[in-house]
């Protein structure tokens, strides 16, 4: 019996950027169809410099001066 191909795409596609999540789909799309019967996933690679970056605008802020 034949194992089946597992193959990992590991990318920091999930940002702000549309490229980048084209271009990761577009490479699963490539691997489809060059392997049809491998499992293919797409591992989101996170920096969590980036991460807290992402959240800064989420995150309240004290001392600053009221909104006129």
């Amino acid at each position: 019996m034949k194992e089946e191909q597992r193959i990992g795409i590991i990318t920091h596609h999930y940002v702000h950027n549309y490229g980048a999540f084209l271009q990761s789909y577009a490479l699963q799309e490539t691997l489809i169809s060059l392997y049809p019967s491998a499992e293919i996933e797409i591992i989101n690679y996170v920096n969590f410099k980036h991460y807290l970056a992402s959240l800064r605008p989420y995150i309240i802020q004290k001392n600053l001066p009221p909104k006129m």
